[in-house]
Parts: structure tokens; sequence; C-alpha cells
């Protein structure tokens, strides 16, 4: 595969609707060269489909081990 080639089929992978999307969620001791960190890593995967979004508190309790599990 050359080059053109390879740069089209990254371009079509991207640009598919129906692929999966990738949430990204940043606690409050995050900085800003994380999140370019993290941005930086969609473009090297080739991930053309993600979202920068809030944390929630129940994400936080997620992290901290603390949400109550139910049945």
């Amino acid at each position: 595969m050359d080059k053109d080639e390879a740069k089209a089929n990254i371009s079509r992978i991207k640009a598919y609707k129906d692929a999966l999307i990738v949430v990204i969620k940043a606690k409050d001791e995050s900085n800003y060269a994380n999140l370019i960190d993290i941005l930086d890593e969609m473009s090297i995967c080739n991930i053309g489909r993600y979202a920068v979004v809030d944390i929630t508190p129940q994400d936080l309790q997620l992290l901290s081990g603390t949400l109550p599990v139910t049945d």
C-alpha cells in the first residue's frame, strides 16, 4: 500500500459515522498538558470520533471505589 492509499483509508475510517466514540473525561487534578497528550493519542491511533465531556460525581465515585453496587 502506498502513502496516498494509506491516507485515503485513514480518512475513510475516521469519517465512518457508525464508528466507536471515545469519551474523554478529566478530573480536576488534570492539567492542559494531560488533555493535549490524550488528543495526540487520538490522532496517533487514528480515532476520528471522540468527545471531551465533564466528569460526573458518579464517575468520581467509580474511580475512588466508593460507588455503591446495586443488583
